[in-house]
């Protein structure tokens, strides 16, 4: 089966290019630079700025990535045939010029360390990164055992950059402080504005309530980004051991997946009940020393037992994912290879109806495949199921429950409309979340996705072994979608009606699309779509569905 994953939602339509051929093109690349706003060359033609996901035909590509100040690097790309292929380049400064992540000291920010402070940090301070976390936060723990005396902490610096709508956002991101124990200290709010939008990345001083620590304590970042707001953390990978975690007070935290140390400094003052310390380490520089172990995130190093469980786990979940995916290829991946071409008006809102004709269902841009736009959590588990940790995985007689964390988090993006032009869309970065499946099927019911909730429904059989949910459900803080699907002979599923929910108002019909041919032929329905007269009760949840599981 020549499977086209249902991934252009990833990005907006509006940062694609395509390199012109003489077909379609069905695979995509999509390019990751640090610092961001490369230009992106392919084959010799200029597609855009990064980060971007841009249209290429499949094939070995040569691929230039330039950037004013940095020199200009080449790479042959092989582009798999209705894949997306990733790529993460790290700019180097070209000699001479003055890199502003490798001299902080140079940099102005809102205020300099007065001579009673002292600073903790990890690293050199150059940035070889940076990262927003979706529904999570960043987190540094530090040890202050050679500078006893200074106990209090003052201010915290941040190497960062604001993204989203130029106007920032009427609300705070929060720095907390915590205990040893990972116990509030201090929640210190600040104002997006602060944060500059676009352009390097620079430090800024964060001003904290003094605050008294232990001789261990941790500081939390939790900036809350969505698709219209957020900030980029810098991180440090030039360190011998990281003292970083992912995660928030209220939700726990997970040692980062790999060897760096977010971009964080802690100012600390005297107070005065400080304790002594002794007269050679009264001055000392902080600590570069590894930390003593007992890490109160991460707990003690596992024993033989305890990583064979862990190991246990991973290959149960992914071996449930590969049967879950088996049995949902025809609405995961893409249409089987008896669907050959397929043509469809589309209705969207008040505006006139437009035809879309798919002369090649194996090449089809992802945005026709179901006719509306839809990329969650769950395809990028179907794409690179080796890329998530399990952290549970319950397996019964009628439920199978996985809790999973991405290795990296995804822009998931919802919304009615096709290719750029929608009523109504969101788009939210994601790492982690719960599935459920049904036990009997694995079928999913339920995707739990922090402030998402995706529920599937109605499920036609296709086969023997392959199903397809008639109804998807979106429940968001933003907007609620209600899709109600359609199956065509010999196998096309694909959207009819598409309903949507802003605030308190009533759901309403937004996106018809009415099948004129499949195949060259008279549309055949194989399975309706679900009648569209319950789109009051919202959401529908499976039979057997326990919402304890999901109780934080």
């Amino acid at each position: 089966m020549n499977a086209v994953l249902t991934c252009l939602a990833v990005l907006s339509a509006a940062v694609t290019a395509q390199v012109e051929s003489t077909e379609t093109p069905a695979s995509r690349i999509y390019v990751r630079t640090v610092p961001q706003g490369a230009q992106i060359v392919v084959d010799g033609q200029k597609l855009g700025a990064s980060d971007g996901l841009f249209l290429v035909p499949a094939g070995v590509r040569k691929l230039t990535i330039e950037m004013d100040g940095y020199d200009p690097q080449t790479r042959r790309v092989d582009v798999r045939d209705g894949w997306i292929t990733r790529v993460v380049v790290e700019l180097k400064k070209k000699p001479g010029e003055t890199d502003a992540s490798k001299k902080p000291d140079d940099i102005e920010y809102t205020a300099c360390k007065p001579e009673w402070e002292q600073v903790l940090s990890h690293g050199d301070a150059s940035a070889e990164g940076y990262r927003s976390l979706g529904g999570s936060g960043h987190a540094v723990k530090f040890e202050r055992t050679k500078m006893l005396d200074y106990d209090t902490v003052v201010g915290v610096d941040i190497f960062a950059s604001r993204y989203g709508d130029p106007e920032p956002p009427r609300e705070d991101f929060h720095v907390y402080v915590l205990d040893e124990q990972g116990g509030v200290l201090r929640d210190a709010p600040h104002p997006y504005s602060k944060i500059k939008r676009g352009g390097d990345m620079q430090w800024y001083r964060l001003n904290v309530p003094p605050t008294r620590v232990g001789e261990r304590f941790t500081v939390a970042l939790s900036f809350n980004p969505h698709r219209t707001k957020g900030i980029y953390l810098g991180y440090d990978s030039d360190i011998a051991q990281s003292h970083s975690y992912t995660g928030l007070p209220d939700r726990g935290f997970s040692a980062v997946p790999d060897k760096y140390d977010w971009m964080v400094r802690v100012h600390l003052k005297r107070s005065a009940g400080a304790p002594a310390a002794p007269p050679d380490r009264a001055t000392a520089a902080p600590s570069a020393d590894p930390p003593s172990g007992d890490d109160p995130f991460a707990g003690p190093p596992r024993d033989p037992k305890e990583q064979a469980v862990f190991d246990e786990r991973q290959t149960r979940g992914r071996e449930v994912m590969q049967k879950m995916i088996e049995r949902n290829l025809c609405w995961l991946i893409g249409p089987p290879d008896s669907v050959k071409s397929y043509t469809f008006r589309y209705t969207l809102g008040a505006d006139p109806p437009k035809e879309y004709a798919v002369p090649d269902a194996a090449k089809a841009r992802s945005g026709l495949l179901m006719a509306t736009t839809y990329y969650s959590p769950l395809h990028a588990l179907v794409d690179s199921p080796e890329d998530a940790t399990f952290d549970r995985v319950e397996v019964g007689p009628e439920m199978i429950t996985l809790e999973y964390t991405l290795a990296e988090p995804i822009d998931a993006a919802y919304g009615n409309g096709i290719e750029g032009f929608w009523r109504g869309y969101f788009q939210r970065p994601i790492g982690r979340g719960t599935l459920v499946l049904d036990g009997k099927t694995l079928a999913p019911q339920v995707h739990r996705l922090g402030e998402v909730t995706e529920t599937f429904s109605d499920f036609a059989k296709i086969d023997e072994n392959a199903r397809v949910p008639l109804r998807i459900q979106i429940d968001s803080e933003a907007l609620d979608y209600d899709w109600r699907f359609a199956v065509y002979e010999p196998g096309l599923w694909i959207l009819k009606e598409g309903f949507v929910r802003t605030d308190d108002e009533a759901m309403k019909s937004i996106a018809k699309v009415e099948i004129l041919d499949v195949n060259h032929s008279a549309p055949r329905v194989r399975w309706p779509a679900p009648a569209p007269d319950a789109t009051s009760s919202w959401p529908t949840i499976s039979e057997g569905w326990d919402p304890q599981l999901f109780e934080q």
